[in-house]
């Protein structure tokens, strides 16, 4: 997909003008609700039957969902067999629209998610704000996590480019649009929708990927995500940070694999030799030749490189029986994904 940083700065964009158009006051918050049940989804191939019980979770990244991991999480349960499972982190995908929008919240929201499900261990990958979400996890509750795979992010606070910021008020005015409330027809809304995200972001891909958050349902948003809520209440700033207060101290000693993409920002030498080292004592570090996307960038190496630190790094010793995902009660769960390999 490239890069979601763009390379040019838009000087003509004026922020503060284009919130005050938006009319952000008369937004109602979000209620607060604190554990959430996460929605996720478990990806196998068809007539497969994983062996291994350890379970392997994928955590999207800002506006993305647990369908991003579709094809990927297929590929790595088959290579791996394993169970792998995508989560939406509350305000995506179809997991609940509740307050606060923190990363303490959201690290929480996955902990009781695997307390729920009675998984004794996982392995945690997540990428971009994912990827801050499984390493707050892995720090504050160690004995759940088996092995951590960090994808493009860094544990150390970094403001958000311009870029960000752009498209958070296009989707915005997407949202307040009156015309795209009526439309019944899902193609021409994401034709019409994409007209006004094109101000905002060029590159098309992006738009194709943010634009995956539309739906049609009466008395709905347009938008699975709050975006409104998220500018009001200025959440960009709080996922270009890192709550460093909540695990001062604290260290994560298992294996932990960070891949990171060489044509963005999120991990630079610094935060490698400095902030990595500070939190996780036992890490290998990878570079892919990507932008921040490297997971669809660079699909096959990316299985690669994942799948072998895993085979790697497994426990030679039999590790506690854990819930089939088949029989796991509850409603939180999405009917599984199968396909042919």
């Amino acid at each position: 997909m490239g890069p979601l940083i763009n390379a040019e700065e838009d000087t003509k964009f004026d922020l503060e003008s284009e919130i005050k158009s938006l009319e952000l006051d008369k937004v109602k918050d979000l209620k607060d609700k604190a554990p959430l049940d996460l929605h996720f989804t478990s990806y196998k191939f068809k007539h497969t039957t994983p062996g291994n019980s350890t379970p392997i979770i994928l955590l999207h990244g800002l506006f993305g969902s647990m369908q991003n991991y579709r094809s990927v999480g297929r590929h790595l349960s088959y290579a791996t067999n394993n169970f792998v499972f995508g989560i939406d982190l509350r305000n995506h995908g179809v997991s609940p629209r509740r307050g606060p929008l923190t990363y303490k919240q959201m690290a929480e929201d996955v902990i009781y998610t695997i307390e729920a499900q009675k998984w004794s261990k996982v392995i945690l990958v997540g990428h971009s704000m994912g990827a801050k979400v499984a390493m707050l996890v892995a720090l504050m509750k160690p004995e759940y996590i088996q092995q951590l795979i960090v994808i493009d992010n860094s544990p150390a606070a970094a403001p958000l480019d311009k870029s960000f910021y752009k498209q958070l008020v296009g989707l915005c005015h997407i949202e307040q649009d009156p015309k795209l409330k009526l439309t019944v027809s899902m193609s021409h809304l994401f034709k019409e929708a994409d007209k006004i995200l094109k101000k905002y972001e060029p590159n098309p891909m992006i738009r194709t990927f943010l634009l995956g958050n539309l739906r049609i349902e009466k008395k709905k948003s347009l938008l699975r995500p709050p975006v409104l809520n998220f500018l009001k209440e200025n959440f960009l700033e709080e996922i270009g940070g890192w709550p460093g207060e909540l695990v001062e101290g604290k260290t994560f000693d298992k294996p932990t694999l960070i891949l990171r993409a060489l044509q963005s920002e999120f991990i630079t030498d610094e935060t490698l030799e400095n902030d990595f080292p500070k939190y996780f004592t036992n890490f290998k570090n990878v570079d892919f030749n990507t932008g921040h996307w490297l997971v669809s960038d660079d699909p096959d190496y990316f299985l690669e490189t994942v799948v072998a630190f895993i085979e790697k790094h497994r426990p030679k010793e039999p590790i506690p029986e854990q819930t089939s995902p088949e029989v796991t009660p509850g409603g939180a769960i999405d009917p599984t994904i199968y396909e042919t390999p």
